[in-house]
């Protein structure tokens, strides 16, 4: 039992057909750098929605030993999908009347924050508002930190090398990368 406490993996999440090979290098380098975990990479590319991505992903932990400690996803939604959540609110108006308008829906990665849901309960109709309202048994609290980097083919090599200029110039150890996981807008570019 202390064995299984003591085992630590994070999955990394990217389709490399949609990355340059100096992207590939550099992000295959970073995840070489992470230390105390096993790094398992998950090919992106195999999957449409992300409904499919967290099955797999769930199955693969559940036959393993250890602890999952985060989940680091490369792309954008086009080449590692995230989920659709569709955006509701009761609304009122100044007499009382209640009425449901809904606003259209946002990429998330908040379920990829655990692995307890029935994937078919967190697709892509998956309502906040309705989680609430029809007491869903869906999970919401995180385990372990997610973080998607949203860049395309030919920027991950140019972010990796900002990266580790900014670790070197300022004597940093280890530095976490800001996590852009939940745009509430397409990112069409990146400052990174």
């Amino acid at each position: 039992e202390d064995y299984k406490k003591s085992f630590h993996y994070l999955y990394a999440i990217m389709d490399k057909g949609e990355m340059s090979q100096d992207d590939i290098d550099a992000a295959e380098d970073y995840l070489k750098r992470i230390k105390g975990v096993t790094v398992l990479e998950v090919d992106a590319s195999r999957f449409n929605l992300a409904t499919d991505l967290y099955a797999t992903i769930k199955a693969d932990a559940e036959t393993r030993d250890g602890i999952v400690d985060g989940i680091q996803i490369f792309g954008t939604p086009d080449t590692a999908p995230s989920f659709r959540i569709q955006y509701s609110a009761d609304m009122v108006d100044f007499d009382g009347n209640h009425s449901i308008d809904r606003m259209g829906s946002y990429f998330t990665d908040l379920f990829y924050g655990n692995l307890k849901n029935d994937p078919a309960d967190i697709g892509n109709s998956y309502s906040v508002y309705d989680h609430f309202a029809n007491n869903w048994e869906v999970t919401l609290r995180p385990e372990w930190p997610v973080v998607r980097l949203p860049l395309n083919s030919g920027q991950f090599s140019a972010f990796f090398k900002k990266y580790d200029d900014f670790q070197i110039n300022n004597r940093y150890a280890n530095l976490p990368i800001v996590n852009f996981s939940n745009p509430i807008f397409k990112i069409s570019d990146s400052s990174d």
